[in-house]
């Protein structure tokens, strides 16, 4: 069973760069680096309606959905194919744990590199309903308008902007 042990996780130049080990199944290990946007939590949590708060989904999320096939992300349960974001949610998570039992990724250890990540990570309430009104916009002209859970979350994080930048103007 192949298996993936993180030993390095940096900010360089506005990426997370994530060094990790992958041991395959015939025993052979490849060094490999993960580059990631600073903002690809913040993505991810705006596009899936995940809470930004649940960093340790987020990281999840951020380590192992390089080994979705893009066939997950056509198929129904895609974010923009799906009937709705909660169900893209659903489907999406589900894979993620899969990926991460299948591969044996250990990423909440009080040790572990991604701790970094923990503690540097910035979300930004405008920044995610920028982010998430990008997703509804994309979702409209794919499948249709639909409201739901996530249009809500994303309409409440621009009110929040909205309002901490009214307080920073004054």
């Amino acid at each position: 069973m192949p298996k993936i042990e993180i030993f390095n996780t940096q900010l360089r130049e506005g990426n997370w760069l994530i060094d990790y080990t992958l041991t395959e199944d015939d025993g052979e290990v490849k060094k490999v680096r993960l580059v990631t946007p600073m903002d690809a939590l913040e993505w991810r949590a705006a596009e899936y309606n995940i809470d930004p708060a649940d960093i340790d989904t987020l990281i999840d999320v951020i380590v192992c959905e390089q080994f979705l096939p893009q066939s997950f992300y056509d198929s129904k349960d895609g974010l923009y194919n799906a009937p709705n974001v909660d169900h893209a949610r659903r489907r999406y998570i589900e894979e993620i744990a899969k990926i991460k039992l299948h591969y044996r990724v250990s990423t909440r250890k009080s040790d572990c590199p991604l701790n970094v990540i923990r503690r540097n990570r910035v979300s930004n309430p405008m920044d995610l309903a920028i982010k998430g009104a990008a997703v509804i916009l994309e979702r409209e002209r794919k499948v249709g308008n639909q409201v739901d859970s996530h249009t809500k979350t994303v309409l409440s994080n621009l009110m929040k902007g909205f309002e901490q930048l009214a307080k920073e103007v004054k």
